[in-house]
């Protein structure tokens, strides 16, 4: 539809121009090419969009896919029709009506060409006919009735629809023609239609009246032949409407070569259409690496200031990309700026019946952040920017809540914080990055009293942070040896008199902050030598932290001086052992550390609780395989909100063929698992 009203636009601004600076000059020739330049321009320009390139400082997203959102089952029924294909429908129906009057009226028209008496002359064929209809060319074919006129009038007549066949006037009739039934709602392009069929009579006129030895006999013969007739409006008729006009501009005299400028008058309007109503904002990255442009030229990107239209072209581009993929854009609120702060976005998919939502807000009516959309194996992947939104499950899909640490000032004093189970403050919500935050709870009236009493009256918020490195030693490391080996398996080896441990907090924070922000630089080119040898980035993030003796920051001059021009972007120098010096001496040769530190002296067990990441997962099922030779496969598995495991199921299997499986379920969490062999070739899957 946008289509048509595009075209019926440039239509109305050519007819327009046409009757102000063109309809009283005598330059019918060009006159002719205006006017059907205006109808090849009103099917063709809509085409043509103009990008406007907007730069952009690239932004890291995070994607969710439509099959993590919940079906939205407040969708309209289907059987409602939508008021766009009601109109659609209707429009379709009467340009089939119009085209097939005009295909009858060319079968009517070769029925008359193929039922008259033909001769040839020259390049024409003239046919005469016995029909009263008026006389007609259509392309090299006249037809005329000789009954009609004398034989200096009959000149006159083939004369002037020899001019109709000569310039192939047959193709403008049969392009207007097509203007109505394409534009048929558009009273202008039935107008348009008039002026190109009028100026053709005027081109015809002025051609038969200079070889006319009598003008005024030509001009009788126009006044004669004004009685009504029948005529064929596919083809071009010598009788017209409007005889006065004709008449009128063949006295007329010709217009001076000065004015053929007027003819250049519609140029500035096309330009202001084009700028106005054909462009399109296309986001660049102002960032230099082709990388980074590549992937963003796969976004469809609303911003806070993004109109109606834009929104209209963003649900035009999507449904381009997907197999029957229908997007809704819906409840947009805006605040007094006209910027975004509210909008829900819906999806459905082919073989689909209900529509999917995400509801996008912002905080205290602030305008939203830019919300990145594409299409990606026939499924809408949603983004936001990272750590300016956290997803929240709701009855009616994931919802989008933007959380700022700054914020928190304007939580109510009474609302109940609960971190990680925890009851904790403003103060100490306050000092949690946003990067460390997994997930967001917003408990009111009923389901906070329910959980937690008479302190949730108020509302609640459950905040649950990212689990951390359970690797990482928090705090000082006693290292103990003992004598008896039997009583303790833990025994150090005696080679190793020291344990270094580097971390982050003992040293200089500028150092710190140089380090993350270059080692997380793709663009980076810091040197990072281990043991004097050069290393890359990737074996330096793979080095073991046990395995850490010293590490050493080089800037500037400093690193230069050591290590010349490879120095420049900063060098990491690292002393490290590739020993282990946790090495157990006893039956056990290796020790894989769980989630939860428990290492049997006579087992490889490994310890699963409800907490346990799938990470921690994965990391335990390689060890297992690799050091025991025992494949471990975990199935079934499902979470809670809170991110607990509330059911799994746990199968074992060794190189000898030997199977054990369980499954465990509880709403209340899983209790803690116990899985592995105890080394002497019995399998292990117990809970208490």
């Amino acid at each position: 539809m946008e289509y048509l009203i595009k075209s019926s636009a440039i239509t109305i601004i050519f007819y327009v121009c046409y009757k102000l600076f063109l309809q009283k000059e005598t330059f019918f020739q060009s006159n002719r090419w205006f006017l059907l330049s205006g109808i090849i321009i009103a099917f063709s320009l809509p085409f043509l969009v103009i990008p406007i390139y907007v730069e952009y400082t690239p932004e890291t997203f995070q994607f969710v896919t439509t099959n993590q959102l919940t079906s939205n089952n407040t969708e309209e029924p289907t059987s409602q029709l939508n008021i766009e294909n009601i109109l659609l429908s209707a429009y379709l129906l009467v340009s089939s009506i119009l085209l097939a009057r005009l295909v009858l009226q060319y079968l009517s028209l070769i029925k008359i060409l193929k039922s008259g008496i033909s001769k040839s002359e020259n390049k024409y064929k003239l046919i005469e006919t016995t029909s009263n209809i008026a006389p007609f060319s259509f392309f090299n074919n006249i037809v005329v009735n000789p009954n009609n006129f004398n034989e200096k009038e009959l000149e006159q007549v083939i004369a002037h629809e020899k001019t109709h066949a000569k310039q192939l006037h047959s193709i403008d009739v049969l392009i207007c023609n097509l203007l109505t039934v394409v534009l048929w709602f558009n009273p202008f392009s039935w107008l348009y239609k008039k002026e190109i069929l009028q100026n053709l009579e005027f081109i015809a006129d002025q051609q038969a009246n200079t070889k006319s030895k009598s003008v005024k006999s030509y001009q009788k013969l126009l006044l004669k032949t004004s009685l009504s007739q029948n005529q064929l409006s596919i083809s071009n008729n010598f009788y017209q409407s409007l005889i006065k006009k004709r008449i009128i501009m063949l006295q007329k005299s010709k217009s001076k070569k000065r004015n053929l400028f007027k003819l250049t008058l519609v140029i500035p309007v096309m330009a202001l259409f084009l700028m106005s109503f054909n462009t399109k904002e296309i986001y660049i990255s102002n960032n230099n690496t082709s990388a980074n442009n590549s992937v963003q030229t796969q976004l469809s990107v609303i911003t806070s200031k993004s109109t109606d239209k834009d929104l209209k072209s963003i649900k035009k581009d999507l449904e381009k990309q997907g197999d029957g993929i229908e997007i809704k854009f819906s409840e947009i609120e805006r605040n007094n700026n006209q910027e975004i702060i509210s909008i829900s976005i819906e999806a459905k998919f082919k073989d689909n019946e209900n529509f999917k939502t995400v509801k996008v807000f912002s905080y205290k009516n602030k305008p939203i952040d830019n919300i990145a959309l594409k299409v990606e194996n026939n499924e809408l992947i949603f983004a936001s920017k990272q750590n300016k939104f956290n997803q929240k499950y709701t009855n009616s899909g994931w919802v989008f809540e933007k959380t700022n640490t700054t914020k928190t000032k304007e939580i109510d004093e009474d609302l109940l914080i609960i971190i990680d189970k925890k009851e904790s403050n403003k103060d100490q919500l306050e000092k949690i990055s946003p990067e460390d935050i997994n997930s967001v709870n917003v408990l009111k009236e009923e389901n906070a009293i329910t959980k937690y009493g008479e302190k949730g009256k108020n509302g609640v918020i459950e905040v649950f942070t990212k689990e951390k490195n359970p690797w990482k030693i928090e705090e000082e490391v006693n290292v103990v040896t003992v004598s008896e080996v039997e009583e303790n398996p833990w025994k150090i080896n005696s080679g190793v008199t020291e344990v270094n441990i580097f971390e982050a907090d003992e040293t200089n924070p500028e150092d710190i902050n140089f380090l993350s922000k270059k080692l997380n630089d793709p663009n980076s080119k810091i040197l990072i030598i281990k043991n004097k040898e050069e290393i890359t980035k990737e074996e330096f993030f793979k080095i073991p932290s046990y395995s850490i003796k010293s590490i050493t920051i080089l800037k500037d001059e400093k690193a230069v001086i050591k290590y010349g021009d490879k120095g420049k972007d900063g060098v990491i120098e690292i002393t490290a052992t590739d020993k282990n010096p946790w090495k157990i001496s006893y039956e056990v040769s290796e020790v894989a550390y769980s989630e939860n530190d428990i290492v049997n002296k006579n087992a490889a067990v490994f310890t699963l609780s409800k907490t346990t990441t799938d990470k921690s997962i994965a990391i335990n099922k390689n060890f297992m395989k690799e050091h025991y030779d025992l494949e471990v496969k975990t199935s079934k598995i499902k979470r809670n909100k809170e991110g607990e495991i509330i059911k799994i199921k746990i199968t074992l299997e060794d190189k000898k063929g030997q199977k054990a499986s369980a499954t465990f379920a509880s709403e209340d969490g899983i209790p803690t698992i116990k899985y592995g062999n105890d080394l002497k070739g019995n399998l292990i899957i117990s809970s208490k």
